[in-house]
């Protein structure tokens, strides 16, 4: 964040109230673990939900993530457009919307898993769609004000990477929780249950809850960015800039690369162990 510094003027509870710390620290922690228990639930389970208990084709789920993808692109540039323009407010810029959008994320994560007896093939497929699209765009509302929060936290270049590491850390032990709890939970004799999924839905759509609220409670915004005055920029030419910006490029490839091949590997492993091994707790 460019000219950022911290300001006397700051609303009252943006500023040095109290130094970096511990709390931040675990504050941070806690973000990503809530973001991660849904979005690795939703990664490694999702998908067989949709084929074994919705009976919709994996080629047509491939198309509804790629649509939803496409979709997310342009929500994600949209909300932070909208979120750069906000003014920090009494309890900071990022935090609040952490708070206020949790709940409404949570709610679409679960409304994914819920299987209505007796609908038909038609209207699980308009579900899924409608469902999921929604869950992704909602989670762009958590996730962007929380990974931007880390630039308001601390004017540290150092504490700023120790957040990154304790952001990894909060994925890691999501991925770790539902890797290990997840299959015993969501699988009876080696077929997924759609009240055991409805029911882990729940269960870490209210550990994410508390991991948000954690995450509002424990971290503070010190860093208020001087107002500046906008100017005209015209899209081409950002858009021509961004293209010939060949170490951008190579950076956000890489990532998209990492991403697929992460989120391939926790879905191709949920089939591989379910149906060739026939042993979904080893998943």
């Amino acid at each position: 964040m460019p000219n950022t510094a911290l300001r006397s003027d700051a609303p009252p509870s943006v500023g040095q109230d109290r130094p970096f710390g511990w709390r931040d620290k675990f504050g941070y922690l806690f973000g990503d673990l809530g973001n991660d228990f849904f979005f690795i639930l939703t990664s490694s389970f999702l998908m067989v939900f949709y084929t074994d208990v919705f009976h919709i084709s994996a080629a047509t789920v491939g198309i509804l993530f790629l649509i939803a993808r496409l979709w997310d692109a342009f929500a994600d540039m949209a909300w932070g457009r909208f979120i750069d323009t906000r003014k920090a407010a009494i309890h900071g810029k990022f935090r609040p919307w952490i708070l206020r959008m949790s709940l409404p994320l949570v709610v679409s994560g679960v409304l994914m898993f819920i299987s209505i007896p007796g609908m038909s093939n038609g209207f699980y497929l308009a579900w899924a769609f409608v469902t999921y699209i929604a869950w992704g765009t909602l989670y762009s509302t958590v996730n962007i004000p929380y990974g931007s929060m880390a630039s308001v936290i601390t004017n540290d270049p150092v504490e700023r990477t120790t957040l990154s590491t304790w952001r990894t850390m909060g994925a890691m032990l999501a991925g770790l929780v539902i890797g290990v709890i997840g299959p015993i939970i969501v699988f009876v004799d080696n077929k997924i249950s759609a009240d055991r999924m409805f029911m882990a839905a729940m269960v870490f759509g209210v550990l994410a809850l508390c991991c948000y609220l954690a995450c509002y409670k424990l971290s503070q915004e010190r860093v208020v960015a001087p107002e500046i005055t906008k100017e005209k920029v015209n899209l081409g030419s950002t858009v021509r800039g961004l293209v010939k910006n060949k170490p951008l490029i190579s950076i956000l490839a890489a990532s998209l690369i990492m991403l697929v091949c992460t989120m391939l590997s926790s879905t191709v492993n949920t089939y591989l162990f379910k149906d060739y091994f026939g042993n979904t707790w080893s998943v």
